[in-house]
């Protein structure tokens, strides 16, 4: 492992420290664990985030396409994968005495929690699961196994996975009315990664035209002569 990576090791762990110092700071009344499950959960979605710019940034100023495996991208999003499943373990901890089942369905029955705090578990739980694949999958090994379209094509659940963990976010913060700061980092950063996907997304379209629009482009061309 080169000195850049480890050093993108280092400031990751660094930021989530400070994420936990500053959710302390915002919320001096609650526990260590309540704590972790906050501060790591709102690092893992800015990590996310970055993951998801990393793309569109590299293809406006370097004009040429993203290569299938960064390892910035994927060193980042590491950390936020590990910092969301840290999440998932602490989160369970907090609410409901520890009854996981509670989350889901109503206390002593089967009848699921259909409202806020049932709906922004569920897409909390799907997150988790494309969170743990994603993870699972970002080493070497995956990407030699997988080849490259295929491991990026997996890759791209990214993006559904950004879109949960917003709306679990969203959830948390409409159920139990945490800090305004914290709902407007989390809008910031949705609006940050659609502007950016969105820019990155018209600019490849222009650079690099599909089969068809290409054909249009040259009978365009050769009518104009």
């Amino acid at each position: 492992m080169n000195s850049v990576r480890l050093l993108t090791h280092a400031a990751m762990v660094l930021l989530a420290a400070l994420s936990c110092a500053a959710t302390a700071r915002l919320k001096p009344e609650i526990g260590l664990v309540h704590l972790l499950t906050i501060g790591l959960g709102y690092f893992s979605l800015a990590a996310l985030a970055v993951t998801l710019l990393i793309g569109p940034w590299r293809l406006l100023h370097s004009q040429r396409r993203t290569p299938v495996n960064i390892d910035l991208r994927r060193d980042i999003a590491i950390w936020a994968g590990i910092a969301g499943l840290l999440h998932v373990v602490f989160g369970f901890q907090v609410h409901m005495g520890g009854n996981i089942l509670h989350y889901f369905f109503l206390p002593g029955s089967r009848t699921p929690q259909i409202n806020s705090f049932g709906a922004s578990n569920v897409l909390g739980l799907a997150a988790t699961v494309l969170l743990a694949l994603l993870l699972i999958l970002s080493n070497d090994l995956s990407v030699r196994l997988l080849r490259g379209k295929r491991w990026k094509a997996i890759q791209r659940l990214n993006y559904p996975l950004f879109a949960l963990v917003v709306l679990h976010t969203w959830g948390y913060q409409y159920t139990i009315k945490r800090p305004w700061i914290m709902a407007l980092l989390s809008v910031i950063l949705a609006g940050l990664v659609v502007i950016g996907q969105w820019r990155g997304y018209r600019f490849y379209r222009m650079q690099w035209p599909q089969p068809s629009a290409r054909r249009s482009l040259v009978r365009l061309k050769n009518s104009a002569r």
